[in-house]
């Protein structure tokens, strides 16, 4: 899926590879503030060096920079949306729900029924 940015260059969504590691980390570093061991909670969740607990969809820019990421984890009875952010440039531009649709499209397609999610500010 391509959303544009705001000079109109292709913003891309594509799912996470461990490659996209640093980028993803960088992108969500102000999450460890709300969260006691989110450093650890993100490596374990994203499966460096393990198998991936949840599925992880980025938003890249024309330059390679990750400047959004949405992690969803499959539950018995629906999914669980655990993450949703876009770097506060990037905002206002339509990838935010470009990420909730791949979710949405990716859970549907495997049969899901229900979405959940836990809300944070920052």
């Amino acid at each position: 899926m391509i959303v544009s940015d705001a000079t109109g260059m292709p913003v891309v969504l594509r799912s996470w590879q461990p490659a996209d590691w640093a980028g993803t980390s960088a992108l969500l570093e102000g999450f460890a503030v709300l969260y006691p061991g989110f450093d650890a909670w993100l490596k374990r969740t994203l499966g460096v060096g393990d198998q991936p607990k949840a599925r992880t969809v980025v938003a890249v820019d024309a330059e390679g920079h990750i400047v959004g990421a949405a992690i969803y984890k499959p539950k018995a009875d629906r999914e669980k949306l655990a993450t949703l952010y876009v770097s506060p440039e990037y905002r206002n531009r339509g990838i935010g729900t470009a990420l909730l649709t791949w979710i949405i499209r990716d859970w549907r397609s495997r049969g899901g029924s229900g979405l959940h999610d836990t809300p944070a500010r920052t």
